[in-house]
């Protein structure tokens, strides 16, 4: 996912489903370009991880 749809995410007021490898999670913020901050629905973890690999439910992009 590219960081301009992961903005348009976090200042939407609906609630859109976003995935990091299967899972699903809560945007925290942009840390930059490349790096987003979660944290996971299930577990409130919070980690770093690259913008690209965060999938929106109902999409087909692959990873990179």
């Amino acid at each position: 996912m590219d960081a301009e749809r992961i903005r348009q995410i976090i200042e939407s007021s609906s609630v859109i489903e976003v995935f990091h490898e299967g899972k699903p999670v809560w945007i925290e913020g942009i840390l930059n370009n490349e790096q987003v901050e979660i944290s996971d629905m299930l577990t409130q973890k919070r980690s770093e991880v690259p913008a690209y690999s965060l999938i929106e439910k109902g999409t087909t992009e692959t990873m990179h």
